[in-house]
């Protein structure tokens, strides 16, 4: 038996393919394959109905909002920990956390731009774009009085949508 994997072992670095048209299963139901090589050699195998034609694009969207809860769960909010069962607060959480991760991830981008985040010898950066700005408000945050012109700084940046981080911020 041919392991997926394996078909994909001579996949290029940065490249993609699709293998169509495939049973699979118990059932032998028909199925397209694709896989991904990304530019650090690691490969993804998505398994997707032939009707779908971006999987590839669907695929990374699809994993933004992974990263998004991953913040959510573990990497900033730790929204688990509240024990919140009541369906309208759990909403307003949701909503919250929602703004507070696009402005911590708006404020990460504003950063990285004017100093890029180090990258690990493994390839892995060694901080995520969303931990730089969840750090960075927090610590604007826990020092307002003296970061106080700092703060509105970043936030005229994120709502003003400035020339793509084109701002100096003075740390």
């Amino acid at each position: 038996m041919v392991k997926i994997r394996d078909l994909f072992r001579p996949l290029p670095t940065g490249s993609h393919v699709t293998l169509y048209q495939r049973r699979l299963g118990k059932k032998g139901e028909l199925f397209d394959i694709t896989g991904v090589r990304n530019k650090n050699g690691e490969l993804a195998v998505l398994i997707h109905s032939p009707d779908i034609k971006d999987s590839i694009e669907i695929y990374s969207q699809r994993w933004q909002i992974e990263r998004m809860f991953r913040a959510f769960k573990t990497a900033g909010f730790n929204c688990e920990a509240t024990h919140i069962t009541d369906d309208l607060r759990l909403d307003t959480l949701m909503q919250i956390m929602s703004v507070a991760f696009c402005l911590a991830y708006q404020v990460g981008e504003i950063i990285s731009s004017d100093k890029p985040i180090i990258t690990k010898k493994h390839g892995y950066k060694q901080k995520s774009v969303f931990r730089v700005g969840i750090d960075e408000i927090i610590r604007i945050l826990q020092n307002i009085a003296v970061k106080l012109q700092c703060w509105i700084q970043l936030l005229m940046a994120v709502f003003q949508g400035l020339d793509k981080y084109q701002v100096k911020i003075v740390m």
